[in-house]
């Protein structure tokens, strides 16, 4: 940064402009209050008038070198991979943040008085778990049907639960709704395809229908 003024041809020594911090660093006058030095310092030794030596070897060395700028990496870090690699958790956050945000529009002041708005007006509301998927989708039928390819790949993976496996079937809510007014043969016809083609337990489908499981088994099995 000291070298700026030098780099831009303002100047032939960082120590010969002005408005440099150089010269209270290297001991040249007075640090104002504004300033701190010490933690540069700590970076070139203990001792403060060794550190201010080796400080000034360093940015003189920096003479006729170019700049740092151009491996600045996504404008914001400066540092070889173990340095980029060690903020890596930092990175998730921020790359997290800006993916919420960018979800409310492009520029980030507007897009965070939307999800402000968004948020507030959740206050009092039910929460959306309650239209969980087979524990791991949270969408409308046209989000699921994207997932569609992926869907029919993990169902034959056994190591996965039944629930994600097919998680886009229907409710079984949905598929037994007012199975009590129906006539008999229609219930069961609904019984067995929950259990055969949507795979739902019998126990599941017993405590929809208000059967005992040995009552719902014996009906899924006259086929």
């Amino acid at each position: 940064m000291v070298l700026n003024s030098v780099r831009a041809g303002m100047v032939r020594s960082p120590g010969r402009y002005k408005w440099s911090s150089y010269h209270a660093t290297v001991g040249l006058e007075k640090i104002s209050s504004f300033l701190t030095t010490e933690w540069i310092l700590s970076q070139f030794g203990r001792s403060r008038k060794v550190a201010q030596e080796k400080y000034k070897t360093f940015v003189e060395e920096g003479i006729g070198k170019p700049g740092p700028w151009g491996k600045l990496r996504v404008q914001i870090l400066l540092g070889d991979d173990t340095f980029v690699e060690s903020l890596e958790p930092y990175i998730k956050k921020v790359r997290e943040v800006e993916e919420v945000l960018s979800q409310f529009g492009r520029s980030r002041k507007v897009a965070r008085e939307k999800y402000k708005t968004f948020v507030e007006e959740g206050i009092g509301k039910p929460g959306p778990w309650g239209k969980l998927r087979g524990q791991i989708l949270l969408g409308d039928d046209t989000f699921v049907e994207s997932l569609e390819p992926y869907i029919k790949k993990v169902r034959e993976v056994e190591e996965v639960p039944r629930g994600q496996r097919f998680v886009d079937r229907p409710g079984l809510e949905e598929l037994l709704r007012d199975v009590e007014y129906q006539p008999n043969a229609v219930r069961d016809n609904l019984i067995r395809e929950a259990h055969w083609k949507h795979w739902y337990t019998l126990v599941e489908i017993a405590e929809i229908v208000g059967l005992h499981y040995t009552t719902v088994s014996r009906i899924v099995n006259q086929r």
